[in-house]
């Protein structure tokens, strides 16, 4: 009967173990954290701590010294199995470390450097932390960093608990049936289950676990999860939702719209109708987007002397005139932007000069005047029958865009009305439009 009983307890810790793992309901995190009440002299160190840390960098051969102090009110809480803490001790800094009955700190640590390294740490008392790390790297033991970090404890709990902190954020991968829902979570130091709510409406109706579904610490988390079987042409609102013990939080409202066959939609919403020629799939008109496909915002630059400087990414508009030039001309952008890899929608890219040449029939796109913005500032083109568009390839893709001029890249010169096409160089501070081809 000893025995049998004896084995029931492997059982359960291995069970329980695995539950870390696989990833927890909150209901499952609650049965989880009392279990640590069978460590008394863990559970003695749980709560609110007012920590200093103090870093210094030792150079043995010039003999320089740099330090750098800070003060953090952090949290210890338990961590990922039994016998573990977790300590929070600076914005973005936390160890998990096992700690034996009387108050030692496991002495074990990693060298990031590649030399020797040691760790030591031990809690006097319940309230007071001592914890030191030591870092000598080769060639000859020359460098040598250390930390020290003390704690006080200000509380048994861990006041610095809230309801999570949760943000929704743009949809990538949006088709006909199928888009990607991101978010931002912050636990706030407890267990926190994830999920998204979507529908056709504000009311939402489904609901999804994200693909990290349950979370722990105290920074902010990118979240997500693929959604399909969605209704081409539909506009779907999403929110993300985070859960811990103390209370739920919403995010904020988004929304998503699925293109039509024969469409593609890109991450600011604009929808661009699609036509196969061969066996490539265009989009049939210039890019006007002005968030890269991963949300960040492309800066829109109108002063002319601030574009002729630019060595980053940066669009416009045809003389600055949104209203009248973004329906026909599309937005221009640098080549910096273009350099990316981000301006087009998921799956599809800039096409190369080799989809360009192998184009079977170049009036079957529309192709509309578009001109360009030099890079003094100024604007060309608008009544030329002939477009101008960057593409993609080794040419500009790597360091060596062009063999005589390194600030030049290379564009698409579209003569329409003769069906015909020229490759051509120019300096990467021009502004031209973009349009895309979907990826094999």
């Amino acid at each position: 009967m000893n025995n049998l009983n004896h084995i029931q307890m492997k059982r359960i810790l291995l069970l329980f173990i695995i539950s870390i793992f696989l990833g927890l309901s909150i209901s499952d995190c609650k049965k989880n954290e009392s279990i640590f009440s069978q460590n008394n002299y863990i559970e003695k160190y749980l709560g609110t701590w007012y920590f200093k840390f103090v870093w210094s960098n030792y150079d043995q051969m010039i003999f320089m010294h740099t330090g750098d102090s800070s003060t953090f009110t952090g949290v210890i809480y338990p961590g990922s199995s039994i016998g573990y803490i977790t300590i929070v001790y600076t914005e973005n800094n936390t160890l998990t470390k096992k700690v034996e009955s009387d108050g030692k700190i496991l002495n074990t640590c990693i060298a990031q450097n590649h030399g020797s390294a040691d760790c030591s740490g031990y809690f006097e008392g319940d309230s007071v932390l001592h914890y030191n790390t030591y870092e000598q790297f080769p060639p000859n033991q020359i460098h040598l960093y250390t930390s020290t970090l003390i704690g006080r404890k200000l509380s048994n709990s861990n006041s610095l608990n809230q309801k999570p902190k949760v943000s929704t954020t743009n949809a990538t991968g949006v088709s006909t049936t199928y888009a990607i829902l991101h978010g931002i979570v912050n636990p706030n130091f407890l267990f926190t289950t994830v999920t998204f709510e979507y529908g056709t409406s504000s009311s939402y109706g489904d609901t999804i676990s994200a693909v990290t579904k349950t979370i722990l610490g105290y920074k902010e988390f990118n979240v997500s999860v693929s959604i399909s079987g969605l209704t081409p042409g539909t506009e779907y609102h999403f929110r993300v939702k985070a859960v811990n013990s103390l209370g739920t939080t919403y995010g904020n409202d988004m929304n998503l719209n699925t293109s039509l066959p024969g469409s593609v939609i890109d991450i600011d919403g604009n929808a661009y109708k699609t036509i196969q020629i061969g066996s490539q799939i265009w989009m049939d008109g210039n890019l006007k987007v002005t968030k890269f496909n991963d949300g960040n915002t492309i800066p829109l630059e109108t002063d002319s002397s601030s574009w002729r400087k630019l060595t980053t990414p940066g669009y416009t508009w045809f003389n600055n005139d949104v209203s009248t030039y973004k329906a026909t001309m599309g937005a221009f952008y640098n080549w910096y932007a273009v350099n990316t890899g981000k301006l087009c929608p998921m799956d599809w890219h800039v096409p190369d000069s080799l989809e360009w040449s192998s184009l079977e029939n170049i009036s079957a796109l529309t192709v509309l005047p578009s001109g360009g913005r030099r890079p003094d500032g100024s604007f060309f083109g608008a009544s030329y029958p002939t477009s101008y568009e960057w593409y993609s390839g080794n040419e500009w893709t790597s360091s060596t865009v062009y063999s005589y001029n390194k600030t030049d890249a290379f564009s698409i010169f579209l003569y329409y009305s003769h069906n015909s096409l020229t490759i051509m160089n120019f300096s990467m501070n021009f502004g031209y439009p973009v349009r895309c081809i979907k990826d094999n």
